[in-house]
């Protein structure tokens, strides 16, 4: 898969085109989503409640990232995931600085929570990512805002 015809946009996918899309990335996670959550139940969750930063490739959702936003508390990143063809292209990455941007609007903080074993933790930790706590294999990372935006010391 190319980057041609790439485009990005905001809470776009239904929860049916979402649910298609985890699974197609459930084993990318570690331990695989479909083993930690139901698909359709989640998919049907985000797509209600959560801010969302997409990719799609034609009618195809290639890349997601949900979050949560508390007006002055922490924005919570509750999914990451970028189809497995698509992996490697800097679509994850677009869609995390995306959601940052979101986030600085709303958030004085970005969390997430990820398996320390994660592809992924490379990414978290480049975009300023840092732990802040752990349990067992599952690192909570943790991104200050302010700091992030510039606005505090």
């Amino acid at each position: 898969m190319s980057g041609a015809g790439l485009r990005f946009s905001r809470n776009l996918a239904d929860a049916d085109a979402i649910a298609y899309h985890l699974e197609a990335c459930s084993t990318s996670f570690i331990p695989p989503l479909n083993e930690r959550v139901a698909i359709p139940t989640y998919a049907d969750k985000l797509a209600r409640r959560a801010e969302r930063f997409e990719a799609w490739q034609g009618d195809r959702l290639v890349g997601l990232v949900a979050i949560y936003c508390s007006d002055g508390g922490d924005a919570f990143v509750s999914n990451v995931s970028v189809l497995p063809e698509a992996a490697r292209q800097g679509i994850g990455r677009h869609l995390v600085a995306d959601a940052i941007a979101h986030a600085r609007r709303c958030a004085e903080a970005m969390t997430l929570q990820v398996d320390r074993r994660a592809p992924a933790l490379t990414l978290y930790r480049s975009v300023g990512f840092v732990p802040m706590g752990e349990d067992g294999d599952t690192l909570t990372l943790r991104l200050d805002l302010r700091r992030d935006a510039g606005c505090c010391g």
